[in-house]
């Protein structure tokens, strides 16, 4: 699951774009850095938007040693290493998630969109009963059936 994190915020925090192959157009990643650019091109972009992905590109320090060496690539010193990678605090990681969740929000409001809250839909490592009650409680507050299904059949 470790993995997963910081490849997940790894991908997030990467480049805006990528060189195409040769004689290809360079491809657009969907990370932070591509949203505040399209959001700089459209005259929409805030100083807190840009605050909040700076703040975001500041924890993906955390994530470069173990996507080097775990994810990418496996090597045999970080095989034998017996210590964590990418070890930060309980702190840092909740303010990741909560600068996530304003930077969501800033985006939205930049484009004319309600906000959606998504930090709360789960409760990492707590299990499968604890994050059904949450996901009820969730549609609840927005005021859904779970039992509806989608609301868009599409």
């Amino acid at each position: 699951m470790a993995e997963l994190f910081f490849l997940k915020v790894y991908r997030l925090t990467d480049t805006a774009a990528f060189k195409g192959k040769r004689g290809q157009p360079d491809r657009h990643n969907l990370t932070v850095q591509h949203l505040v650019n399209r959001l700089k091109s459209l005259g929409r972009l805030t100083d807190r938007i840009q605050q909040l992905a700076d703040r975001l590109h500041a924890y993906r320090k955390h994530m470069i040693l173990p996507r080097n060496r775990q994810i990418a690539h496996h090597d045999l010193e970080t095989a034998r290493h017996s210590g964590s990678m990418g070890a930060h605090s309980a702190e840092e990681y909740v303010q990741f998630f909560a600068d996530l969740q304003q930077f969501h929000d800033e985006v939205a409001k930049a484009l004319g969109l309600d906000p959606c809250m998504f930090t709360n839909i789960s409760s990492p490592g707590t299990g499968d009963a604890l994050d059904l009650i949450q996901f009820l409680r969730l549609a609840r507050w927005h005021g859904t059936n779970p039992s509806d299904g989608p609301s868009d059949p599409t």
